[in-house]
């Protein structure tokens, strides 16, 4: 799991913020996480999850539909513990029993470990399926199964600066587009 270091900072952040309230709007019968990474991770405090999590957990307080939002509900109790939700563990929790299947790929296997421990934790074992697989392929392969009520998040990779520039453009393009009413005004307190 040394490979994943993005989890708490500033990105991860929004991302996870617009996924549980996407989530909890759309309630997908089948979620497909593409690049899973893990389901909880213990914190760290490095200076980007002081800039991330915390500075939106402090932040979040003094903004009503922040502080009720689904994703801080779930985080703000996690991180009391000293662990930091995935997309994994965000989305078994908001979706529950309501989705009919989970379906997480990732090459490494150590993540997979993690996000099935996790859904065994909360009793979703049953409806979880772990492929140590190129999700690429896997996930080609999957859709012509997959009903309409499917929920696929495609993140991206970001390899240098033009990549990092495009991704904030992107996420801007994204918030301008995409956000929920209630938090366009917002999210720049966060920011």
């Amino acid at each position: 799991m040394a490979t994943y270091t993005h989890f708490a900072k500033q990105p991860d952040v929004l991302k996870h913020l617009i996924l549980c309230k996407v989530l909890k709007n759309e309630t997908p019968q089948v979620y497909v996480e593409t690049n899973s990474a893990c389901a909880i991770y213990p914190m760290t405090q490095t200076p980007e999850q002081q800039y991330g999590i915390y500075h939106f957990l402090e932040k979040a307080d003094e903004v009503p539909s922040l502080k009720d939002s689904v994703y801080y509900q779930l985080e703000s109790g996690e991180m009391a513990k000293g662990n930091y939700l995935g997309s994994p563990a965000l989305a078994m929790n908001v979706l529950g029993k309501q989705a009919k299947r989970f379906v997480f790929f990732d090459l490494e296997k150590s993540a997979l470990e993690n996000v099935g421990t996790y859904a065994q934790q909360i009793g979703l074992s049953p409806f979880v399926e772990i492929y140590h697989a190129d999700s690429s392929r896997g996930t080609i392969e999957l859709l012509p199964s997959l009903p309409t009520s499917s929920f696929i998040p495609v993140g991206c990779k970001i390899r240098n600066r033009d990549d990092l520039k495009q991704s904030r453009e992107d996420v801007h393009l994204l918030h301008v587009s995409m956000l929920p009413k209630e938090f366009r005004y917002h999210i720049r307190a966060i920011l």
